[in-house]
């Protein structure tokens, strides 16, 4: 019951369909910050999927072999290649890794913010039936965007399918959701933190709902005991076990020499690419600064954040509760950047139309604030536990008694 009444409430459609061009508007911008930007977040995975496709290692820095394996900055002269997430997740890579450097960088990028605009935006139509076209693009053009398309980070496409695991969930599809949120534990762990409020939709669906989970991430452990070899298995939990600045080194005395950052600037020459920029300064900011390197701290701190968010939004719907999880992600991770405020998106484009103007302004906050200050993320969790007021301030009150002339 409480599902439908979610969708029965509020307009089917506040905006029509042509007021959503004016959307279109960052994309040049997005366009012309990813084409000028080298992408070093996403060599790491163009590379892991080019070392599979040659039967090699993909967490072994195999630039040894070729200079068409260097990795700038997550890798560089080190033993170990920038590619720290699951094995079987290396093999998704391999049609990019099989196409030029550049065009597979571009490639990735229009199909990470085709997923954006089209199945996060549409898996929140599902649960809230209309967005505000501005918001859509104050959220392009915030920096956590902006620094995703730049690194091409994957932090896009993980938000907006686990948007659609809480759409499938909230529409009583409880099963599919799980399973959905199983394979993107394939690429990263943290969207699982979901699964305890995908079970809240529909309780008789609970107990199916966490066996398909179970079922799901069972399949995944025996398909990498069955298709990745055991020596890359072994380097995955080695990689996991060793601190992001302590890799060891180095496997060449010097880098070749069509291949390096230039000396004095943020340029990164390789031999399958143009000469193009690492990294812009709005890509400086951590997620969670004060615990860097913390993994059980930032564990501890980032549960107890989800817990008093769940409570303070226990009146609230599951699908907005989720949506009030997401954000929390990025805290009880000790190694994120400003991308991973793009975990923010889903609750700031479903009450960006929901909430007065002041508010409004304080949800835009966290894209807008410049990265180096490193509060985006602490700002964007914060949030959650006050914005479900504001829903109520920003109603109207109902009138008790009719007017009298």
């Amino acid at each position: 019951m409480l599902v439908m009444e979610e969708f029965n409430t509020g307009p089917k459609c506040a905006y029509p369909w042509v007021s959503y061009l004016i959307c279109l508007a960052p994309l040049p911008l997005l366009a012309y910050i990813g084409l000028e930007s080298y992408g070093i977040d996403y060599r790491a995975f163009y590379l892991a999927g080019k070392a599979v496709a040659h039967g090699l290692d993909p967490y072994i820095n195999h630039v040894t072999l070729s200079s068409q394996f260097y990795g700038p900055v997550n890798a560089e002269l080190a033993f170990y290649s920038g590619w720290k997430y699951p094995p079987l997740a290396a093999y998704l890579f391999v049609p990019f890794g099989l196409l030029p450097y550049e065009i597979s960088k571009s490639l990735f990028i229009f199909i990470s913010l085709a997923l954006f605009a089209g199945v996060l935006i549409t898996a929140l139509h599902l649960l809230k039936r209309s967005i505000t076209p501005e918001a859509i693009i104050i959220a392009l053009i915030g920096f956590p965007v902006l620094s995703t398309v730049e690194r091409g980070q994957v932090e896009i496409a993980l938000v907006a399918l686990a948007t659609v695991a809480v759409a499938l969930a909230a529409r009583g599809r409880t099963g599919w959701g799980m399973a959905l949120l199983g394979v993107l534990a394939s690429v990263k762990i943290y969207p699982l933190l979901l699964a305890a409020i995908l079970c809240r939709f529909k309780r008789s669906l609970q107990l199916r709902g966490l066996v398909v989970l179970v079922l799901v991430l069972f399949s995944i452990a025996i398909m990498t005991m069955l298709i990745v070899p055991a020596d890359w298995r072994q380097s995955f939990y080695t990689r996991l076990s060793i601190d992001f600045d302590r890799v060891p080194g180095q496997v060449l005395a010097a880098l070749p020499a069509d291949s390096g950052v230039i000396q004095g600037s943020t340029t990164v020459r390789s031999v399958d690419a143009r000469n193009l920029i690492h990294s812009h300064d709005f890509v400086f900011g951590f997620g969670n600064p004060l615990l860097t390197r913390q993994p059980k701290t930032a564990a501890a701190f980032g549960s107890f954040g989800i817990i008093a968010s769940l409570y303070l939004n226990r009146k609230q719907s599951p699908s907005q509760q989720a949506l009030c999880l997401m954000p929390w992600i990025n805290i009880a991770n000790p190694l994120s950047w400003i991308m991973g405020v793009v975990w923010y998106l889903p609750l700031f484009l479903y009450s960006y139309n929901k909430v007065g103007f002041v508010p409004r302004f304080i949800l835009c906050l966290p894209l807008i604030l410049p990265p180096f200050l490193n509060v985006s993320a602490y700002f964007a969790a914060s949030l959650t536990l006050i914005v479900a007021k504001w829903y109520r301030l920003s109603q109207p009150p109902s009138p008790t008694t009719p007017l009298v002339r």
